[in-house]
């Protein structure tokens, strides 16, 4: 009875310690397998094996959850109150801050038949993915989207999303004005221009030059001067105003457009559980 009691508890802790390990064992609250979920089915297995793979690794090196996730409704919620949701109430997110972003695809249809995708953003995400790098990623998402590539809109969102939490903790977040440079600087693109053009420009008049051939250069303003050629009458002549015609043309207005607010960073709001989350929201 003794050795039967034993081996019970030492079932008991085992199965504790496992318990532990899956949800403390990376810095994430979410057992392992679980960063993709296609509850609307649009990704084959091949496809979501891969996508997992890809996720898992980034986030445990990154220390930085990733989330991918489909639906096939919104339940009545906007994308960006459905992801928060899901967010809060599955415990995503590495360490206190719960530091991570995800990306939601929803088939169900609006009204004009437009499907809507969203990134949500939490604790350091809100830092890496300002909204500036957020319409980055938009741009280079929607043309997967539009063509039903599920797969690739998901895995450019891994990629990219690696890339801003790398760019972030260097210090060089992609941001409103932190495009990178040109290899070379401005005046010597403006410099080799000129020269290219002064170039061009003598090739052609020093072959108008070459034509004329009986025009000579002359010292002073009097060799101009036809003698007799122009006479004014001061009695009879005089300078009349005719008319004035005055066109006023009004000085164009210029837009100025913020991201973020502020000219950058990350627009934040609280979801329904009270948590602090940053996101951008389309339609396809």
């Amino acid at each position: 009875m003794k050795m039967k009691r034993h081996a019970a508890r030492l079932g008991l802790l085992i199965a504790a310690l496992l318990v532990l390990t899956a949800l403390f064992g990376t810095g994430s609250a979410l057992a392992e397998g679980t960063r993709v979920v296609d509850g609307a089915d649009i990704l084959t297995d091949y496809e979501e094996d891969l996508l997992l793979a890809q996720l898992d690794e980034i986030s445990e090196r990154q220390d930085f959850d990733i989330l991918v996730l489909t639906t096939n409704s919104l339940d009545g919620k906007t994308a960006e109150a459905y992801a928060d949701d899901f967010w809060d109430q599955n415990g995503y997110g590495y360490g206190a801050d719960r530091d991570g972003a995800m990306f939601l695809i929803s088939m169900e249809e609006d009204m004009y038949g437009q499907r809507d995708w969203h990134i949500g953003t939490s604790g350091y995400g809100i830092t890496a993915l300002t909204d500036y790098g957020m319409d980055k990623m938009a741009d280079a998402m929607l043309p997967y989207l539009r063509q039903w590539d599920f797969y690739g809109a998901a895995s450019t969102f891994a990629e990219m999303t690696d890339e801003y939490v790398t760019l972030a903790r260097q210090g060089t977040p992609v941001d409103q004005g932190s495009e990178p440079k040109p290899d070379y600087p401005w005046y010597a693109a403006l410099l080799a221009a000129l020269g290219l053009g002064g170039v061009a420009g003598g090739a052609v008049t020093g072959g108008y030059r070459k034509e004329l051939k009986t025009v000579y250069k002359h010292h002073y303003a009097e060799d101009y001067y036809v003698k007799d050629s122009f006479r004014l009458n001061r009695h009879t002549s005089r300078d009349l105003f005719l008319y004035r015609n005055v066109v006023r043309t009004p000085r164009p207005k210029v837009e100025h457009q913020d991201h973020g607010g502020h000219g950058g960073g990350s627009t934040i709001h609280t979801s329904g559980g009270g948590f602090t989350h940053g996101g951008h929201s389309g339609k396809f």
